[in-house]
């Protein structure tokens, strides 16, 4: 699911990395976008590290393997006052960008990854011109019950012995969560 949402590769080969330096993920409140990009852009035994903006300077640094990609994720996007006019350089051949009046050359290994709601959603939300200008944007929809069930619900129910049993301790809970998907179109409601 990773490949098919964030469109970043798993290998960290960088004949397999797309070009597009960034990744924009719009979607409702709670639909699972912060929870998503911590757990699969933080897998260190994947060589993938994940840095909040104030640790853009770490992230600037080279990779610390042939493999590692590093992202830098900046949640509610559409709520920060600034054009992200700062990640501009990341277009050029090599990237790079600007920290303290250095200029740092990053790799093709150094990815991007803001999240946030539409501008629709209120408003007190921008799309900043770096995303007018580059696009990057995918909707991020909430999760299958599928997923919530694999996920979520068995790691929580590891102790219980029976696959059966699992599976009839989290169907009312999924359906639960269908319902409530189904009453909201602005928030998920769970």
């Amino acid at each position: 699911q990773f490949d098919s949402v964030l469109n970043l590769p798993l290998t960290g080969n960088p004949d397999d990395i797309r070009k597009m330096p960034y990744v924009f993920l719009a979607g409702m409140t709670g639909v699972g976008k912060t929870t998503f990009v911590e757990k699969y852009c933080n897998q260190p035994k994947n060589d993938r590290r994940l840095f909040r903006y104030l640790d853009k300077k770490e992230w600037a640094k080279p990779p610390g393997t042939d493999k590692e990609i590093k992202y830098l994720f900046i949640d509610e996007a559409t709520l920060k006052k600034t054009e992200f006019t700062e990640f501009e350089g990341l277009f050029d051949d090599p990237p790079i960008i600007v920290i303290d009046g250095d200029i740092i050359e990053l790799t093709s290994r150094h990815k991007l990854v803001f999240a946030g709601n539409a501008v629709s959603y209120s408003a007190d939300r921008t799309l900043a011109s770096l995303f007018k200008r580059h696009g990057g944007s995918t909707l991020f929809s909430v999760f299958p019950p599928e997923y919530i069930y694999e996920e979520i619900l068995k790691p929580l129910l590891k102790n219980v012995p029976e696959e059966a049993k699992k599976i009839t301790i989290a169907t009312p809970i999924l359906s639960a969560y269908q319902f409530l998907l189904r009453e909201s179109f602005s928030d998920v409601l769970i």
